[in-house]
């Protein structure tokens, strides 16, 4: 175990990294890393509850805890990429996703290594 504040040399990060994508195993979560960035994501059809990304983030949480590492909900949001030919229903409401108490805001466009991507496809 590691020590807040403990100095991690950057083959024991790399470890770590490579660790918390194991976390998703059976879930039907994939996840992309780049440096310190983890982005978790799944493709489910609006009929399909949402119980896997939500379980990604519950064992996400408990993996940080786990290594006393320190999450930041506030640079964390939500993407959904979606076909706009797709009807959704009005009464259709989508998931929301905390980490702790911090409601993950959806965006419509995102910026990742120099990057702007938008939502809309």
């Amino acid at each position: 175990m590691f020590h807040k504040g403990q100095f991690l040399d950057q083959r024991c990060f790399c470890y770590l990294l490579i660790d918390v994508c194991d976390i998703f195993g059976d879930l039907n979560v994939m996840c992309k890393l780049y440096a310190d960035d983890l982005k978790p994501y799944t493709t489910y059809k609006l009929s399909e509850t949402h119980v896997n990304l939500l379980a990604a983030i519950h064992r996400l949480l408990y993996w940080a805890d786990m290594w006393q590492l320190k999450l930041a909900p506030q640079k964390c949001s939500v993407y959904r990429f979606q076909n706009p030919k797709l009807q959704i229903p009005r009464n259709y409401s989508f998931p929301t996703y905390k980490i702790d108490d911090y409601t993950l805001p959806v965006s419509d466009t995102m910026h990742d290594l120099g990057i702007r991507l938008q939502v809309k496809i």
